[in-house]
Protein backbone atom coordinates (compact mmCIF):
# COMPACT_ATOMS: atom_id res chain seq x y z
CA UNK A 1 0.00 0.00 0.00
CA UNK A 2 1.42 3.50 -1.20
CA UNK A 3 1.18 6.49 1.28
CA UNK A 4 0.39 9.80 -0.04
CA UNK A 5 3.32 12.53 0.94
CA UNK A 6 0.59 14.96 1.01
CA UNK A 7 0.21 16.30 4.05
CA UNK A 8 -3.47 15.82 5.51
CA UNK A 9 -5.43 19.35 5.49
CA UNK A 10 -8.17 18.22 7.30
CA UNK A 11 -9.82 14.96 8.96
CA UNK A 12 -13.97 15.66 9.05
CA UNK A 13 -16.38 13.66 11.81
CA UNK A 14 -19.52 12.99 11.48
CA UNK A 15 -20.56 13.69 14.63
CA UNK A 16 -24.51 14.02 14.74
CA UNK A 17 -26.26 11.47 17.02
CA UNK A 18 -23.41 10.45 18.31
CA UNK A 19 -21.17 13.27 19.67
CA UNK A 20 -23.29 16.26 19.18
CA UNK A 21 -26.94 16.60 19.36
CA UNK A 22 -28.53 19.53 17.89
CA UNK A 23 -30.07 22.02 21.10
CA UNK A 24 -33.56 23.12 20.92
CA UNK A 25 -33.66 24.30 17.21
CA UNK A 26 -37.44 25.29 17.00
CA UNK A 27 -37.68 28.05 19.98
CA UNK A 28 -34.25 29.47 18.73
CA UNK A 29 -35.66 29.27 14.50
CA UNK A 30 -38.75 30.97 15.88
CA UNK A 31 -37.75 33.89 17.68
CA UNK A 32 -34.98 34.58 14.75
CA UNK A 33 -37.39 34.42 11.86
CA UNK A 34 -39.32 37.13 13.82
CA UNK A 35 -36.28 39.19 14.74
CA UNK A 36 -34.46 39.03 11.27
CA UNK A 37 -37.36 38.24 8.47
CA UNK A 38 -40.19 39.54 10.62
CA UNK A 39 -42.12 36.26 10.29
CA UNK A 40 -44.37 35.36 13.19
CA UNK A 41 -44.61 31.22 12.68
CA UNK A 42 -46.17 28.87 15.53
CA UNK A 43 -44.54 26.43 17.29
CA UNK A 44 -46.17 23.06 15.01
CA UNK A 45 -45.39 25.04 11.35
CA UNK A 46 -41.57 25.96 12.58
CA UNK A 47 -40.84 21.95 13.14
CA UNK A 48 -42.07 21.01 10.28
CA UNK A 49 -40.35 23.75 7.96
CA UNK A 50 -37.07 22.80 9.84
CA UNK A 51 -38.15 18.75 9.03
CA UNK A 52 -38.52 19.64 5.60
CA UNK A 53 -35.11 21.46 5.60
CA UNK A 54 -33.48 19.01 7.22
CA UNK A 55 -34.74 16.64 4.76
CA UNK A 56 -33.47 18.32 2.04
CA UNK A 57 -30.01 19.10 3.81
CA UNK A 58 -29.50 14.87 4.29
CA UNK A 59 -30.40 14.45 0.33
CA UNK A 60 -27.96 17.36 -0.23
CA UNK A 61 -25.51 17.90 1.86
CA UNK A 62 -22.38 16.67 -0.10
CA UNK A 63 -22.84 19.25 -2.12
CA UNK A 64 -21.26 22.02 0.10
CA UNK A 65 -17.57 21.05 -0.75
CA UNK A 66 -15.84 24.49 -0.75
CA UNK A 67 -16.83 28.27 0.53
CA UNK A 68 -18.97 28.78 -2.72
CA UNK A 69 -20.73 25.65 -2.73
CA UNK A 70 -21.47 25.36 1.10
CA UNK A 71 -23.08 29.03 0.44
CA UNK A 72 -25.34 27.82 -2.05
CA UNK A 73 -25.94 24.69 -0.31
CA UNK A 74 -27.44 26.89 2.61
CA UNK A 75 -29.51 29.36 0.79
CA UNK A 76 -30.93 26.55 -0.94
CA UNK A 77 -32.04 24.68 2.62
CA UNK A 78 -33.37 28.18 3.59
CA UNK A 79 -35.19 28.64 0.53
CA UNK A 80 -36.92 24.58 1.44
CA UNK A 81 -37.62 26.03 4.65
CA UNK A 82 -39.19 29.41 3.56
CA UNK A 83 -41.87 27.54 1.09
CA UNK A 84 -42.53 25.60 4.19
CA UNK A 85 -43.20 28.15 6.57
CA UNK A 86 -46.94 29.49 6.39
CA UNK A 87 -46.53 33.18 4.71
CA UNK A 88 -42.52 32.97 4.63
CA UNK A 89 -43.00 33.27 0.46
CA UNK A 90 -42.59 37.24 1.10
CA UNK A 91 -39.39 36.59 3.22
CA UNK A 92 -36.32 37.79 1.82
CA UNK A 93 -33.98 34.80 1.72
CA UNK A 94 -31.61 36.69 3.23
CA UNK A 95 -33.12 36.81 6.40
CA UNK A 96 -34.30 33.46 6.22
CA UNK A 97 -30.96 31.91 5.61
CA UNK A 98 -29.47 34.46 8.33
CA UNK A 99 -32.11 33.01 10.72
CA UNK A 100 -31.95 29.38 9.97
CA UNK A 101 -27.91 29.61 10.57
CA UNK A 102 -28.82 31.21 14.23
CA UNK A 103 -31.12 28.84 14.93
CA UNK A 104 -28.97 25.93 14.45
CA UNK A 105 -26.48 25.05 18.00
CA UNK A 106 -25.25 22.08 18.72
CA UNK A 107 -23.75 20.62 22.44
CA UNK A 108 -21.69 17.52 23.02
CA UNK A 109 -23.53 14.61 24.69
CA UNK A 110 -22.49 14.66 28.71
CA UNK A 111 -20.52 11.70 28.29
CA UNK A 112 -18.78 12.56 24.85
CA UNK A 113 -16.16 15.46 26.15
CA UNK A 114 -13.32 13.10 26.56
CA UNK A 115 -14.21 11.14 23.06
CA UNK A 116 -14.19 14.81 21.75
CA UNK A 117 -10.53 15.89 23.16
CA UNK A 118 -8.33 14.06 20.80
CA UNK A 119 -10.18 16.07 17.67
CA UNK A 120 -10.59 19.28 19.35
CA UNK A 121 -6.66 19.23 20.21
CA UNK A 122 -5.86 19.59 16.49
CA UNK A 123 -5.72 22.84 15.23
CA UNK A 124 -7.38 22.74 12.41
CA UNK A 125 -9.90 19.64 13.27
CA UNK A 126 -13.72 21.22 11.98
CA UNK A 127 -13.77 24.36 13.45
CA UNK A 128 -17.14 24.89 13.39
CA UNK A 129 -17.81 21.81 15.50
CA UNK A 130 -15.03 22.99 17.77
CA UNK A 131 -17.28 26.01 18.49
CA UNK A 132 -20.51 24.45 18.96
CA UNK A 133 -18.72 22.29 21.24
CA UNK A 134 -17.22 25.12 23.14
CA UNK A 135 -20.56 26.74 24.05
CA UNK A 136 -21.61 23.56 26.05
Amino acid sequence: MSRSREPVRAVLFDCMGTLLTLDRPVPRLRRELRERAGIEVGEAAARAALAAEIDYYRAHHDEGRDRASLVALRRRCAAVLRAALPGGESAPLEAVTSALLAALRFRAFPDAASDCSIAWSVPSAVPTCARAYATT
